[in-house]
């Protein structure tokens, strides 16, 4: 008969309030189980061989629960049951905590005592102690270990990390793939590294196979020739506190805690199976280690009521120090939080990322509002701008990066944003603007000139000529109008000088431009007198070569030829000349003059 639950539990909290020692005790490990050492068990091959023939494999295999539609994680139940015989005298108690655990592919977790690689360290503590490195919601003690040594025991896979396999050693075990498949039963060193765990914890007995009691084929798998069956069905039979993992038909795991005393109080592994079975509707589980190390811790805080005596006090009990651990935690985020926290398997990014794994650096407001640059610490503002966001431009004020820097323009002059130069009003100059246009000036960087007739003053922000008595002092009048005047003199010179300048170039433009024309003139002539000269020296000779008969002498012949024929002449002009007795005796000389005269002999 089932006792209320809510009673239950004001009673069980009341006494451990009373009774519950200080978390740093010391137990005296005074409740241990009838002794049972993992030993060299049956190889895989005679396991198949001593199983029924109904089953195929050594291991069962079944779906994870993937989904959580009550948003919840786990929830944990305080139980009372009936146990033992039908016989109302000979019925038991059965106290103990019940967890169901939703979505334990993503929270759900095998643990090493106190951190990574506690088991190769032989390090051992309290769950309560183990359960804060991942904030553990229910802790529950885990697999067996040498209570001596502090040695783990069994194959054991944690968070993907394959801690220990032992190939000689085939105890039942309990695991999840990364999958999301829940294997249960009898694994090889070569299994567990073939099936790809995620998490994974050896124990001793598998108690539950396909909603049936397998205590009795588990007792001879997992018993050995060279040893008597006596300490292993000892370990079976005793009453005492327990421990159990395994999972239900909806593929939800849950963690079973026994409260109890060796021999006195708590339940064999024949009752536990029972109780796993009718009242707790488990599919699949196994057995892990009792006695005085079955320990469960709700929320960092002791739930259960240890078996061992407390060490400093005897009257007291204390939880036990232990190796490996089974935690209920918080959802895990896939894929893990880059940089962000995981809440509820959500990513909660830190401030200035965003995404899926808070992997994008992004800064608010349009990240930096195109004003600045995004880092992990924030908006570092563009020089002009500030505020986290880089959203607020510099006041007039102020300049540079932040807006931290003053500016020190005067006379209004505003101030650049970025460099925090001055942009004086016109009237004004100097790095600062603290000068006012010289007399004779006006206008923006004073470039303009005052054009007053009567005086060199004129307003120096808009050049209107004004009096001297408005714009200046009697301690520095003389000289600022002798400085005006002196300029003012200086540009009329510069300016006579500039026309002096121009028209002397002018009258040299001409000079230089009429003597060129009568020098061409005069070339022309002088070509037009050479050439008529040779005309007429032409026709001259052409006039002579024609009444002599002279040729052109053009080599050493010619010049022989006309040197003969002067001879020729010479000699005709020097004889008498005789009377022609007919008119052939004339014609005779003629040509004989000819041939004289031209060289040739006719004779």
């Amino acid at each position: 008969m089932n006792l209320p639950c809510s009673h239950m539990l004001s009673i069980f909290t009341m006494f451990i309030q009373f009774h519950e020692p200080a978390s740093d005790e010391i137990s005296l490990v005074d409740d241990i189980l009838p002794l049972f050492q993992f030993h060299p068990a049956n190889h895989i091959r005679r396991i198949r061989s001593i199983q029924s023939h109904k089953y195929n494999q050594t291991f069962e295999t079944f779906p994870c629960n993937t989904t959580n539609a009550n948003h919840r994680v786990s929830t944990t139940r305080y139980f009372v049951s009936d146990v033992g015989d039908e016989s109302y005298f000979f019925k038991t108690k059965a106290y103990g905590h019940m967890t169901t655990v939703y979505n334990p592919l993503r929270s759900f977790s095998v643990l090493e005592p106190v951190r990574p690689s506690g088991c190769a360290r032989n390090v051992t503590a309290t769950v309560e102690t183990s359960s804060k490195q991942k904030r553990c919601f229910v802790a529950q003690n885990g697999g067996f270990f040498d209570t001596k040594s502090g040695h783990c025991l069994g194959n054991l896979v944690s968070d993907g990390k394959v801690v220990q396999t032992f190939d000689g050693i085939l105890n039942a075990n309990f695991g999840i793939t990364k999958n999301g498949t829940i294997v249960t039963g009898y694994l090889s060193a070569d299994e567990v590294n073939r099936l790809n765990f995620k998490q994974l914890v050896g124990g001793a007995i598998w108690l539950v196979r396909n909603g049936q009691s397998y205590v009795d084929e588990s007792l001879k798998c997992e018993s050995s020739e060279t040893q008597t069956t006596g300490s292993l069905r000892t370990f079976v039979d005793v009453q005492s506190a327990r421990t159990a993992i395994g999972h239900d038909s909806l593929g939800r795991v849950v963690l079973v805690n026994i409260e109890g005393q060796t021999r006195s109080r708590g339940v064999n592994l024949n009752q536990f199976a029972k109780l796993l079975i009718d009242e707790l509707k488990l599919v699949n589980a196994i057995n892990l280690d009792g006695g005085g190390s079955a320990t469960l811790v709700l929320n960092g805080t002791l739930a259960s009521y240890p078996s061992d005596h407390c060490k400093s006090d005897p009257q007291w009990r204390c939880a036990r120090k232990v190796t490996t651990i089974l935690c209920v935690h918080d959802l895990e985020c896939e894929p893990t939080c880059v940089h962000g926290e995981c809440d509820r398997g959500r990513c909660r990014c830190h401030d200035n990322f965003r995404g899926q794994r808070c992997e994008e650096l992004f800064c608010r407001h349009h990240n930096c509002s195109n004003h600045g640059v995004c880092t992990p610490d924030g908006c570092i503002c563009d020089p002009g701008w500030y505020r986290d966001d880089c959203t607020a431009p510099c006041g007039p004020e102020y300049f540079g990066v932040n807006c931290s820097q003053r500016c020190r323009c005067e006379n209004n002059g505003s101030c650049d944003a970025k460099s925090g130069e001055c942009s004086c009003l016109p009237g004004f100059l100097g790095t600062n603007c603290d000068r006012v246009c010289p007399v004779g000036s006006y206008g923006r960087d004073c470039a303009s000139f005052c054009h007053c007739e009567e005086s060199c003053h004129c307003d120096p922000a808009t050049g209107v000529c004004v009096n001297v008595t408005e714009q200046i002092s009697e301690e520095d009048s003389a000289m600022r109008v002798s400085q005006c005047i002196a300029r003012k003199n200086g540009r009329k010179l510069d300016r006579g000088i500039e026309k002096t300048k121009s028209e002397s170039f002018h009258w040299l433009a001409l000079l230089c431009t009429t003597v060129g024309i009568l020098a061409l003139s005069l070339a022309l002539n002088v070509f037009l007198i050479l050439s008529h000269v040779r005309g007429v020296t032409e026709d001259c000779c052409a006039t002579q070569q024609s009444s002599h008969g002279y040729l052109p002498l053009h080599n050493n012949e010619d010049r022989k030829t006309r040197s003969k024929n002067d001879k020729n002449a010479t000699k005709l002009a020097r004889r008498k000349p005789r009377k022609s007795t007919n008119q052939s005796s004339s014609k005779e000389r003629n040509f004989e003059e000819t041939a004289l005269l031209s060289g040739r002999n006719f004779s």
